[in-house]
């Protein structure tokens, strides 16, 4: 009978190749190295259905991320009677991440795989949210609108990040179950982890002496930025500050050589959509985001 096992390190090509698409199974051992020089294999981090003749059928891989996240990449089910083994390996990933300084889950789904869907939602994750990731071309513009009067942009201390960031969460339209499942500092190591962080682009919005927002872009090596979150307290909403202070934003980074901008949105913030379709973003691609906490499962885990 199949049953379901933890990966060794020495077959972990093996399983990997199991939760890689078809047409890049033969990146598996560069995928594998990738992951070990950042670190980002612990032992236990996959999981497999092993055949009785040795060899494994499907695999899940369990990567650990900075701001205490992992990432679930499973083998999708073939078909409806494999999604019960899907769940379960889902199962063993996750008591396994639990013991690892992990608060939250999560994984990307293609929003047309519905079996992938339902295996995750019976393994106890929940639908966060179908993200849409935009693109938009920066190029050097004329000078961004000016800033209302008593609106600045800053570098952004960890200091002051900590009270506006969860203060920008309230009755945020982006993502809202998130709130409350990672500790503040966490959510900011996650965010800077993403790539180069240059003081102008990584801005505390300020109105006179009060921090009402922040606006948080990594670059990358090849020339692109990922808008890695952008939020106004609810008072400043809905009066065109987010679209000047976008301006900024797209002109400071144009100055760091940067040709283009990649964001993710919750596909029902409507705004934020509109807001950002305005400043030239196009939609390249829709995931299901699905999260569970980690201390969920470690209460049932002990149970």
């Amino acid at each position: 009978m199949d049953q379901i096992v933890p990966v060794p390190a020495d077959r972990y090509e093996e399983a990997i190749r199991c939760v890689l698409p078809r047409s890049r199974r033969p990146d598996a051992n560069e995928a594998i190295a990738a992951l070990a020089r950042e670190g980002r294999l612990p032992d236990g981090c996959m999981h497999a259905i092993q055949h009785p003749s040795g060899h494994y059928t499907a695999a899940v891989l369990v990567i650990p991320a900075p701001g205490k996240t992992a990432s679930f990449v499973l083998s999708p089910p073939r078909h409806a009677n494999s999604i019960n083994q899907a769940a379960a390996l889902l199962r063993a990933g996750s008591i396994q991440a639990s013991r690892w300084p992990i608060d939250l889950f999560q994984a990307l789904l293609d929003p047309t795989d519905q079996l992938t869907h339902t295996a995750f939602l019976q393994a106890g994750f929940q639908d966060l949210a179908e993200l849409h990731t935009m693109v938009a071309p920066v190029k050097a513009p004329p000078s961004p609108t000016p800033l209302p009067e008593g609106i600045s942009l800053a570098h952004a201390q960890d200091t002051n990040l900590i009270g506006v960031l969860d203060a920008t969460y309230e009755r945020t339209l982006d993502c809202p179950a998130l709130r409350g499942l990672r500790q503040v500092p966490d959510i900011i190591e996650g965010h800077r982890a993403g790539g180069c962080v240059h003081d102008d682009l990584w801005l505390v919005v300020t109105h006179g002496q009060r921090d009402i927002g922040c606006v948080l872009s990594t670059c990358t090596a090849t020339r692109s930025a990922d808008l890695a979150y952008f939020g106004l307290i609810p008072e400043e909403r809905g009066r065109g500050l987010g679209r000047i202070i976008m301006e900024h934003v797209l002109a400071r980074a144009a100055l760091h050589g940067v040709t283009t901008m990649r964001l993710a949105v919750d596909a029902s913030n409507v705004p934020a959509r509109r807001l950002y379709r305005s400043l030239g973003f196009q939609p390249r691609a829709k995931q299901r985001a699905v999260i569970r906490s980690a201390a969920e499962v470690q209460v049932r885990s002990t149970k």
